[in-house]
């Protein structure tokens, strides 16, 4: 599968994630990754990982950027 298209396979959605394929499965068992299930294979939507990234706390870089001018 692409990973540029709107559906990712596991080691699409790994690299996009930034962490290893195992990393990945792991947190798919415990239910902290959005995915689907489409046949037998495990398939990632690009959105909602993006969306899932925003998610995840810590700062935007819009709010990184102006701390730093501060």
């Amino acid at each position: 599968m692409a990973s540029q298209g709107a559906l990712l396979d596991v080691p699409a959605a790994a690299e996009f994630l930034g962490v290893s394929e195992k990393a990945l499965r792991a947190r798919i068992a415990r239910g902290q990754v959005p995915f689907k299930r489409w046949g037998g294979r495990l398939v990632f939507r690009r959105q909602e990982l993006s969306e899932y990234l925003e998610m995840l706390p810590g700062v935007s870089l819009e709010e990184a950027l102006e701390r730093m001018q501060q």
